[in-house]
């Protein structure tokens, strides 16, 4: 039976998390206002034996109002126990999605089948990769190939004189390239990115990202939230991730976010996906983030509008509308 109290993060070392942005530590912080018991633990703690998932977690109490960012937590107590019979499992840890992972999400197989409700399922995790994954929806990505050669690429940027080429398994901003046609570097950076034979993604060059930035808009059971946050690139960038300097701007949704949200509403519900944060640049789907959404605490802190409150209170709702809870 479903054990109200207890709920688990598997994300990166607590330890190097900056509290003032990291999202993670925000929905910790509003499940433990609602008296969940917060259990930690990273991949690497995770393990099977006799086919049932185990892990060396770490109960802690996580501390909001911290100024000096020290001192941020505290281990309750730490021991070997079974997943199973959690109110939720997040799984929170970065990408890439490597062999690692991969190997987490097979441990998290094993819990959803004692009764734990994963966030996002393992199985989407491991199948949904977040950049190719827009190519479901044709009719609102800008013109986008996915290739591991060189001289489809080179075709593809005569074609659109500007690309942004970038790799399938990155996270904020890492290694995306704005490519020109008369770019002198451009074979160095298409070798430089298909090394090892690894297929990239090129995509048309979206003007709107230097006047209109990067929006991202998080979904809780595929439904946008009120706020978006829109990632300006500083000055000299092409980039709008806040990771590589861009400038947040908390803002409502217009009514094509709301139509490309529309869009893939059944998509989310058809794999469960409970968490979600979209990428739109101008009026186009560039990302759907499945792994670790961010950019919860700067649209709270602009807007006064808590998204992990939200989230721990959609889970706290759905568990006591579809589960056995002691």
């Amino acid at each position: 039976m479903l054990n109200k109290n207890k709920i688990l993060f598997i994300m990166d070392d607590i330890d190097n998390i900056n509290i003032k942005k990291d999202s993670t530590f925000a929905m910790m912080i509003s499940a433990q206002k609602k008296d969940l018991i917060i259990h930690y633990a990273q991949i690497k703690d995770l393990y099977i034996k006799n086919n049932l998932p185990y892990g060396n977690l770490k109960i802690i109490e996580v501390f909001a109002n911290n100024n000096n960012n020290k001192k941020y937590y505290k281990i309750i107590r730490a021991s070997d126990q079974k997943i199973e019979n959690f109110r939720a499992i997040f799984m929170r840890t970065d990408p890439p999605v490597d062999d690692f992972y991969v190997y987490a999400t097979y441990v998290l197989d094993l819990s959803e089948q004692q009764n734990c409700l994963v966030i996002n399922p393992p199985s989407a995790l491991r199948n949904l990769n977040e950049k190719t994954v827009i190519c479901q929806f044709p009719d609102i990505i800008t013109d986008t190939i996915i290739c591991a050669d060189k001289a489809r690429l080179k075709t593809f940027l005569t074609q659109h004189k500007k690309i942004i080429v970038k790799p399938l398994d990155g996270m904020g901003g890492k290694s995306i390239f704005k490519v020109d046609a008369d770019d002198d570097n451009a074979n160095v950076i298409f070798e430089t990115m298909l090394a090892g034979n690894k297929p990239v993604m090129a995509q048309k060059y979206i003007q709107e990202i230097k006047n209109k930035g990067d929006k991202r808009i998080l979904l809780i059971n595929a439904r946008p939230e009120k706020y978006c946050l829109i990632r300006m690139p500083k000055k000299g960038e092409h980039r709008g991730n806040l990771a590589a300097g861009g400038i947040a701007i908390a803002d409502e949704l217009t009514d094509r976010d709301l139509y490309i949200c529309h869009r893939v509403k059944s998509f989310l519900e058809k794999n469960n996906i409970i968490f979600a944060g979209i990428d739109i640049i101008g009026n186009y789907l560039t990302e759907i983030n499945i792994t670790s959404p961010t950019c919860i605490v700067e649209i709270n802190s602009q807007k006064n509008y808590n998204i992990a409150d939200n989230l721990i209170q959609w889970l706290l709702k759905h568990t006591n509308e579809n589960t056995n809870i002691s």
